[in-house]
């Protein structure tokens, strides 16, 4: 958990140091993200995910279809 705090931390100053970006941008960033499952928690939450081979709903947290098997493409935070 330290090691990301520091992650984290460094990406921040960062894009502040080479970009025009406020504390203020980022609170509200932070704010979205965190609406995007519909709750203000503090959390990252999972989200329906339609299965574009059987269109099928699985949730987000797994890597595969339930349903069909295929593989799903994940982000870069997976």
């Amino acid at each position: 958990m330290e090691r990301l705090a520091l992650l984290t931390q460094s990406l921040w100053e960062l894009l502040r140091e080479r970009l025009p970006l406020t504390e203020a941008e980022l609170e509200k960033k932070v704010q979205e993200v965190d609406m995007r499952d519909g709750i203000a928690d503090g959390k990252l939450g999972r989200h329906p995910l339609r299965c574009p081979k059987c269109l099928r709903v699985s949730n987000s947290r797994h890597k595969r279809c339930l349903y069909c098997g295929l593989e799903f493409q994940s982000d870069v935070f997976g």
